[in-house]
């Protein structure tokens, strides 16, 4: 677990990281240089999650280098199914990370 603190807003206990694949730790299908050896620092505190639409077709290569299996959604309403996963997981000690619309929610 990693705790950080905000002041003025308290202590986040987060148990979980849910990364947007591509264009958030991937560019064009492609892991963006220092990813892999941040990701791994981070799993050390928080179970590290991927969540994608594969839209490049290349996350198979993606999960093999990061030694991680990412959670694979429909092009179909991906807002939608993002928010469900996060909330599965326990909104309240995750922090997701995404750089589209469909991340928003």
């Amino acid at each position: 677990m990693l705790t950080i603190e905000i002041p003025g807003r308290g202590n986040y206990d987060l148990r979980h990281l849910v990364l947007d694949v591509n264009g958030t730790i991937a560019r064009d299908g492609e892991v963006i240089a220092g990813v892999p050896s941040r990701l791994t620092e981070l799993a050390r505190q928080v179970e590290v999650h991927l969540i994608t639409a594969d839209t490049r077709g290349r996350q198979a290569t993606i999960d093999a280098q990061l030694g991680l299996q990412a959670v694979r959604i429909s092009p179909q309403n991906e807002r939608r199914q993002k928010a469900a996963f996060v909330e599965r997981l326990g909104a309240d000690h995750v922090c997701a990370i995404g750089n589209g619309a469909n991340d928003a929610d």
